[in-house]
C-alpha cells in the first residue's frame, strides 16, 4: 500500500459547493466535482505556506467528514469485535479511527507537487453499492487505479471504502486491528489509538 498515494487521495472525495449539490444523486458526478475541489485546495499557494499547514489540513478534514461515512468504515474495519462493545466505546472508536487515518497520512500531504491529476473513469454497480473508478496521474506520470465504494444515504451518496490498486483501506485496517486483538483487549486498542490521535 502506497502511503503517499493514500495521503493525496483520502481527502479527494470532498463535498460539493451548494450550486452543485443536485449532482449528489450521481456518485460519478459527485467524485468528479469533489476531485476538482480537493485539487484546488491542495494547489492553493496561500495554503502551502508552513504557517498555513494546520489550516489546510483542517479544511480538508472538515470537508472529508461530509463525504466519507466514518461510522460505517470504522465498523467494517473493526469487524465482529464491533458487536461486542458498548455505545460509548463505539463513539470513541469512530472518532479515533478518523484521527488514525489523518495522523498516518497528513505528513505526506506536504509532498503534493501540484501537477498531479485524477481522471474519473465511470462506475460499476455492486448490488446496492456503486464503485466509482478513477486513475491518479502522479507527478512522475505513473497511473494508479483508485476506487471509491459508494453507498446511498438518503438523497446523496457517501464513501464506505476506498481502494488503491485493488487494496482496500477497510480491509487493511481490519487485518491490523484483528492481529492486535488476538493478544490484547479492546480497551488496549483504544489506548493505542489515543496515543496516536491527531493533536488538537
Amino acid at each position: 500500500m502506497k502511503r503517499s498515494i493514500f495521503a493525496l487521495i483520502m481527502f479527494f472525495a470532498l463535498v460539493l459547493p451548494s450550486s452543485l449539490r443536485a449532482q449528489n444523486d450521481d456518485p460519478v458526478a459527485l467524485i468528479r466535482a469533489s476531485v476538482d475541489q480537493a485539487l484546488g485546495v491542495l494547489r492553493d499557494p496561500a495554503l502551502k505556506k508552513p504557517e498555513k499547514r494546520n489550516e489546510r489540513l483542517e479544511k480538508l478534514r472538515v470537508i472529508a467528514d461530509r463525504v466519507f461515512d466514518w461510522q460505517e468504515m470504522a465498523q467494517s474495519s473493526l469487524g465482529a469485535a464491533y458487536r461486542t462493545i458498548n455505545d460509548a466505546q463505539r463513539a470513541e472508536f469512530v472518532a479515533l479511527f478518523k484521527d488514525l487515518i489523518a495522523q498516518d497520512y497528513r505528513d505526506d500531504l506536504d509532498r503534493f507537487m501540484g501537477d498531479e491529476n485524477v481522471l474519473v473513469k465511470g462506475s460499476e454497480e455492486r448490488g446496492e453499492l456503486r464503485l466509482v473508478k478513477t486513475i491518479l496521474v502522479t507527478h512522475s506520470r505513473d497511473q494508479v487505479p483508485l476506487d471509491y465504494l459508494m453507498q446511498r444515504e438518503g438523497n446523496t451518496w457517501r464513501a464506505v471504502d476506498f481502494s488503491v490498486e485493488g487494496v482496500s483501506l477497510v480491509n487493511h485496517y481490519r487485518k491490523s486491528f484483528a492481529r492486535f486483538l488476538v493478544n490484547h483487549s479492546f480497551e488496549e486498542l483504544l489506548a493505542k489509538l489515543r496515543s496516536r490521535a491527531t493533536p488538537k
